[in-house]
């Protein structure tokens, strides 16, 4: 009898400690999200789509958290029921983004050939002064008044989408493993006598 009991103690904890760094990703990217585009966006043009889309998974997670929390000190059903389907919605919009941002890395030239066409000059000359390069596929390429150096910048926008990419899957692959980790802990010990 003990046994199960340090078990169950032992899971607890381990629930809470998932629960802790859900809310502290949501609270995080939300930050971090807010950040990156108060910062870049005047640069990069970032559409207030994706903030919002921040501010959306970074208030799921930390609903999931706190729902998660009180699930499992609640003798309520229907409380568990809800945590479980918000974790499910927000890791069912997590595995999209991961697919979707392979998608933007996949269409990285198109579109960095499309915005090089928008960017002002003073754009251009901080983006080549930054990536060390001179126009996007050459230095003949709509290049800014100043050239960083003698290779085109799509090479460094193609490889900065790419890490981006992988490290946003990165990240969301290792929440969704944990959210899983977390249904299935509080399943458990909910629902097993």
């Amino acid at each position: 009898m003990h046994h199960k009991s340090t078990v169950k103690k032992t899971f607890k904890v381990v629930f809470f400690f998932i629960q802790a760094l859900v809310f502290i990703s949501g609270v995080g990217g939300s930050i971090v999200g807010t950040t990156i585009y108060l910062t870049a966006q005047e640069l990069l043009q970032i559409p207030a789509k994706i903030l919002m889309l921040s501010y959306t998974i970074g208030v799921l997670e930390v609903l999931s958290a706190i729902l998660g929390y009180t699930a499992l000190s609640s003798r309520r059903k229907l409380r568990m029921l809800v945590y479980i389907s918000i974790t499910l919605v927000l890791m069912n919009i997590q595995a999209i983004i991961a697919v979707k941002s392979w998608d933007v890395y996949e269409r990285s030239r198109e579109w960095g050939d499309w915005r090089w066409s928008s960017l002002t000059e003073n754009q251009r000359n901080f983006v080549q002064a930054k990536f060390r390069c001179c126009g996007f596929y050459n230095a003949a390429d709509r290049s800014g008044s100043s050239c960083g150096g003698e290779n085109g910048c799509v090479g460094a926008v193609y490889k900065l989408s790419k890490s981006v990419s992988k490290l946003i899957q990165k990240i969301l692959m290792f929440l969704f493993f944990f959210e899983s980790v977390g249904v299935g802990i509080l399943s458990m010990l909910r629902l097993r006598k």
